[in-house]
């Protein structure tokens, strides 16, 4: 036995002469020692699993968004210009779209309206698959008239079959239209006639 051992039986034996104190003082050191030994116990799997600190103030937390339900067709550039045109003459812009939605993107040439005879449009025969991009070719002729040239597309899709719902997107084309420029005249040549030359 060692002698703090020794030591604390003797100390306990003077300090506490009656066999109830003594019994009470067991019971309450036993006691103590049932508890710090389920405390130890506990504290290693503390310390291996740390609590998560808190998120620091002032940090939102950005959740990326859904896509939309059904087909979405997101133009990267809704209007286009084309300069400047000759009268009479044609020119051709495309626009480039992108299927942001989560079911493929059908374009029907039968629900394009144009707002002018003179802006015509070439759709993309096959569906865009969620996340493909895809180009439409619009071809306008000037007009004979001089100025400001501005016309658009409207085009109508389905967004969901099943519910037989539709968006529509909107391509506008501006420019400006110059006269006509005059052609140089050719010099007349002569042409045998009969007698003699004469200019036609």
């Amino acid at each position: 036995m060692s002698q703090r051992s020794t030591l604390a039986r003797f100390l306990f034996a003077n300090m506490f002469t009656s066999s109830a104190t003594q019994t009470t003082w067991r019971t309450i050191v036993a006691a103590g020692a049932m508890i710090g030994t389920a405390y130890l116990a506990e504290v290693p799997s503390a310390v291996a699993q740390p609590a998560n600190p808190p998120p620091a103030a002032g940090a939102p937390v950005r959740a990326e968004p859904a896509p939309p339900a059904g087909a979405v067709m997101t133009l990267d550039q809704p209007t286009l210009d084309f300069g400047t045109i000759e009268a009479g003459k044609k020119t051709t812009v495309e626009f480039t779209f992108k299927n942001t939605g989560t079911k493929p993107l059908k374009l029907d040439k039968k629900k394009l309206k144009s707002s002018c005879k003179c802006l015509v449009a070439i759709l993309p025969r096959a569906p865009i698959a969620p996340g493909g991009q895809g180009v439409v070719k619009a071809t306008f002729t000037a007009p004979r008239t001089a100025g400001e040239a501005s016309h658009n597309l409207l085009i109508k899709y389905v967004v969901d079959p099943a519910a037989k719902s539709e968006a529509s997107a909107v391509l506008a084309i501006t420019g400006t239209v110059e006269p006509k420029k005059p052609r140089p005249r050719q010099p007349k040549e002569p042409r045998f006639e009969g007698r003699g030359f004469v200019l036609s």
